[in-house]
């Protein structure tokens, strides 16, 4: 009878120590279940045409005469996971375009977001083809996440 009792005892014991485990990573994964959010805070087109010298001047609409034009955003990132979260490949998709994003001088392509914090970024992108189709083409932010996931946000 003791011999029965210590055996029950311990297939008890196994039981809730296992319930313990998996009720622990499903606490864990519920709790690191945040994500990347993005805000978009501003978005301007400029289009430049040439001035009749080396230089540009900025316009609002396209013209004939336009060379290029500019896309200028803002954008906050936040990250409301308790791990670091991270968006590689980032592009710019213009109807069927893939361009690079600039912030200042350099490309932004990586961003690492640590845990329960919003970075703001102040990004450019310069388009010169189909110039005359940008205020009717969407225009999304495409990036990868940390586990290869394709990811696109629509900014217009």
């Amino acid at each position: 009878m003791a011999k029965d009792c210590n055996l029950i005892t311990t297939i008890i014991g196994f039981i809730f120590t296992l319930m313990g485990v998996v009720l622990g990573a499903f606490l864990h994964k519920i709790i690191n279940s945040g994500k990347l959010k993005i805000f978009k805070k501003c978005l301007s087109i400029e289009y430049a045409e040439s001035d009749g010298g080396a230089g540009f001047r900025g316009k609002s609409k396209f013209t004939p005469e336009t060379k290029f034009a500019s896309i200028n955003l803002e954008l906050d990132f936040y990250n409301s996971a308790s791990e670091p979260k991270i968006a590689r490949d980032i592009n710019c998709q213009v109807g069927n375009q893939n361009l690079s994003f600039y912030n200042g001088s350099s490309e932004f392509i990586v961003l690492n977001v640590p845990p329960k914090t919003i970075l703001n970024f102040k990004l450019n992108v310069k388009v010169e083809k189909k110039l005359e189709m940008l205020e009717r083409s969407m225009i999304y932010l495409n990036y990868k996440t940390d586990k290869n996931v394709a990811k696109r946000f629509k900014l217009k």
